[in-house]
């Protein structure tokens, strides 16, 4: 009996999707938009924590979301935006090969 998971489905897709170099520059620049706003909105918070002073003894944002520092969450959206400019990158470089074979 074959187990049926949504994992199993979702992985489907994008192994089918994922040759479509079209595909990966979409995924690539909403993760990049995605990183980058995130970037600014967090980064936001942490200059406005510096400046009004409130640092915990360690020297991080006192503001935390899910009790995790928002100093974290920006260095997450950093890597997100470049995990979006490899994708990017990739997918127009891809379609690039793909244009001088034919």
């Amino acid at each position: 009996m074959i187990s049926k998971n949504i994992f199993s489905a979702i992985m489907l897709f994008l192994l089918h999707h994922g040759k479509q170099r079209r595909n990966i520059r979409i995924l690539g620049g909403s993760l990049l938009a995605i990183g980058i706003i995130g970037m600014i909105t967090s980064g936001s918070i942490v200059i406005q924590d510096t400046v009004n002073n409130n640092l915990t003894p360690k020297g991080y944002p006192k503001t935390e979301v899910l009790g995790i520092s928002v100093y974290s969450f920006e260095y997450a959206f950093l890597f997100t935006t470049i995990f979006g400019v490899f994708l990017f990158t990739g997918g127009m470089i891809g379609m690039d090969s793909k244009i001088k074979q034919k």
